[in-house]
Parts: structure tokens; sequence; C-alpha cells
């Protein structure tokens, strides 16, 4: 758990200081904004901050002799710079005067966190002043920016994780006996592009999901984006009128399930059955293992908003959309997989390389996947962040959906949706219980209320 810090923040414009200072303090740490250097270095109070948060234009206008006497006088700070993309097109430079890392405005809650943590991670910055040019004194490891320049699609975030992941999977490549690991590292490099997507998954699909992400969408246009794909919305015509929703007449068309569900309930079975088709392949040994697979996510799903729901959590869809996408990397193994013609698992549980490769590179590639179709910050975090919420700051909603999902996954799991031989990547339940204030019988009830669901779709 990282402590609370001091964060400094330099930005001229008062309105987008006030925002910035909002975000930092409802990450448990404590900022102090001024307009600019002078300020900075006249301000009252001797608290060192431990990270200075300058603007582009705050950086250029003294910002390295600011770092210098600060470092002069034996204070330790990391820096970082936010900007818009024209502002830090002079990212290499900026990075060569000491800037550990840069973010783009519109400044996010995810992207602020996570830059926080990973900049905390880097020695102090060091800079030296000669003659009016600023220069990188190093000392010790080399020093790479957290974010340089933006991917031109990027306006909401998700940058850090799309780059943490795509360097974790090279690294894990460069050290992985698998035999699919350079086809691994070319699919993160096609999803980086934008130019690699889940087998047999429609764009209506992700649209939808999309839709539903930031909480119950309004009926009518949940109604209109399922009615774009007809084998969707029959699909969820006959969840709808399943036993686990059945009680009265049966519905004959989406307006009329909407008005027995509500729009909440609606969209969790319309996304419920959108990613189904993601999971459907040919196949016997394939087949089998997918259908686990899927009974896995919609399980970890359903427990994982019932248990948002029991903890007074105002954001329970939201923590249903994270679950039902979290393992959506996969799907992108077991494609590889496919393709290259390898065995499928005799008895529909993945093991060996399958399993290997399922557990390693599944929420890096599940990551790149969710940043590739634009869904918020957030879903991209838990896709990579969920087999170790712990590296999420303690205590924020992000963190907190997290450590839900991850519990109840392991709660599923040790219940019986099974699908692989080992599931080492899910987090010991004592851990997730106390991260949430919450205990270990709570997972597991939510296990088998999901469990209890389940069996009465299938009557």
């Amino acid at each position: 758990m990282r402590p609370a810090l001091t964060v400094l923040l330099l930005h001229e414009d008062e309105e987008r200081r006030s925002s910035h200072l909002c975000l930092i303090n409802r990450l448990g740490h404590f900022g102090v904004g001024v307009p600019g250097a002078e300020e900075a270095r006249t301000r009252p109070g001797k608290e060192a901050p431990a990270i200075l948060l300058f603007s582009a234009r705050c950086w250029k206008d003294g910002g390295p002799q600011l770092v210098a006497r600060l470092v002069d006088r034996g204070q330790q700070p990391r820096v970082l710079v936010v900007g818009t993309k024209r502002a830090l097109r002079k990212s290499a430079e900026m990075a060569e005067e000491g800037v550990q890392g840069m973010l783009l405005e519109p400044l996010s809650e995810v992207e602020l966190s996570l830059a926080i943590d990973e900049v905390m991670g880097q020695e102090p910055a060091q800079v030296t002043v000669e003659d009016d040019t600023v220069r990188r004194r190093a000392r010790g490891r080399k020093v790479t920016p957290v974010q340089v320049t933006p991917d031109k699609d990027d306006s909401r975030g998700a940058t850090t994780v799309a780059d943490a992941a795509s360097s974790q999977i090279k690294h894990q490549a460069r050290r992985d006996d698998s035999p699919i690991r350079e086809q691994v590292v070319d699919l993160a490099q096609k999803l980086r592009r934008g130019g690699a997507r889940v087998s047999n998954i429609s764009p209506v699909a992700m649209e939808l999901q999309g839709l539903c992400a930031d909480g119950p969408p309004n009926l009518q246009a949940l109604i209109e984006k399922v009615e774009q794909d007809p084998n969707l919305a029959a699909a969820t015509l006959r969840s709808a009128n399943s036993v686990a929703y059945r009680g009265m007449p049966q519905v004959l068309d989406l307006r009329a399930a909407g008005r027995r569900l509500g729009s909440r309930r609606l969209g969790e079975l319309a996304q419920m059955e959108s990613v189904k088709s993601a999971y459907t392949v040919k196949g016997k040994g394939w087949s089998k293992l997918m259908t686990s697979m899927w009974r896995n996510t919609v399980l970890t799903a359903h427990a994982s908003r019932q248990l948002a729901e029991w903890l007074e959590d105002p954001n329970a869809s939201e923590v249903y959309s994270m679950a039902l996408l979290h393992n959506i990397g996969e799907v992108l193994i077991v494609d590889l997989h496919r393709r290259m013609e390898n065995e499928p698992p005799t008895d529909g549980f993945a093991d060996g390389s399958l399993a290997h490769d399922m557990e390693a590179h599944h929420g890096a590639l599940g990551a790149l996947l969710l940043k590739s179709w634009k869904f918020p910050p957030s879903l991209v975090s838990i896709a990579y962040y969920h087999h170790d919420p712990s590296q999420l700051p303690h205590g924020t909603p992000l963190a907190r959906h997290a450590w839900m999902i991850a519990g109840c996954y392991k709660a599923i799991v040790g219940g019986g949706a099974t699908y692989r031989t080992e599931h080492s990547d899910a987090p010991d339940l004592q851990l997730a219980a106390m991260a949430l204030g919450a205990k270990v019988e709570d997972f597991r009830k939510a296990a088998s209320a999901a469990a209890a669901w389940w069996k009465s779709l299938e009557d």
C-alpha cells in the first residue's frame, strides 16, 4: 500500500489547476496548487513534495531551475508534465531535461494514479543548470518516461496501461520458451495499431459493451443498439424469458422485456449474449474449453455485481461490465493456438503451453484489445491488473472493483468452475476481503448465488 504523497501542482490555468487538484485528492494524496515556479519557491509550508506535476508551460518557464533548486536542498522529487498533444511535441527534449513522465490533457483519474505509481518506482529527478542549459544528471539506472508521444486516438487516457502491457509482452517473450511467443508479440503490435480483433464478435457487440460500460444505458438507446443485430436481439429475448427472469407471461419483444427487467438487467443480458459469440468455436476440444471459459466469465460477472450490491457500491453495473471482459485476453490466446493448428485439450482443460500462455499473457493482451476498441480506461486497467489489484492505488473505486472481480473469480474457481489445470494468477481471498473490508465468506456466498442463477438459466 503506497502512503499518501504530497504533490505540488504547477499550472497557469486556474480551472485546470483546480480540476487536477481534485483528482490528486481523490486518489488519497495531498495536492498543493500554484500558478508557476515563482509561486512554488515562495509558497508557505515546509513539506517537501514527493512529486512535482507541471503543465508544459510551467515546465518551460522555470521548471528545470525549480527542480535543481529543490535537489540542491536535499529533496528528492519526481517530475511529471501534463499537456496537450501540441504542448508535448517536444517530449524527447523534456525527457532529456529530466521529466520522468508525460500525461495527456484532459487528465483522467486512472492515468494519473498509474503514472504516480510508476514514477515513484523510478529514481528521483536529477537536473543541473549550466549556462541556462538544463541537462539530466545520470545517476544509477536510466530513467524511462512513463509516457511519451500519445497515440493519435487516445483522448481519454489508458495509454500508460497500454504501454505497460506492450512492455510486459516483449519482456516475457525474451525469456519465454512458448512455441507461440513470436505470434504473441506480433498480436500485441497489431492490437496497438488497431489491426486485430476477437474471432466471431460483431461490431454491434463491441459498441454495446461501450454503451453499457459507464452504467445503465437509456432503455431506448439500448434497444435500438441490440436490434441492429438480429441474432443478438433473439438471444437476449431468449434469456429474458428464462426461468431466472420468469414470473410473468412470456415477453415477445425487447421493449416488453425492458419494462419487465429495467434497463440495467436487460443491458446485462444483452452484454452477456453479445460477448458469448467470442467464446463460440468449432471443434470438440476447443469448444468444450471455450464453453468452460464462458461459464466462468459469466459467473464471475454475476457474482461481482452481487458482491458490489451487498457492499453498497454505487457502480455495480460498471463492475458487471468490467468482470465480463476482464479475461477477454484468454480468448486471444486460444485463437492463436487454434490458428496454429495446435492440438486442442482432450478433456476441455487448458494445460501445458496453452495454460502457460493464457496465464502469462492474457492480462496484457486483453488490455491492448480493450484500448483498441476505445473502451474506458477503467476497463482497460481492470483487464491488465485484475490478477494483482494491489498494484492499483489502495482504496480508490478502481482498486475496489478490481478486488471484487479478482476475489469472485477466485471463489468461482474454488467452486468448481475451472478451465485450466492451474489458476495461480488469482489472489488470495483473505487479501481481497481485507482490501474491501469484507469477509471471505462474502465472496463464496456471491459465487453460490451466481451458480444458482446459472442453473436456473439451464432449467
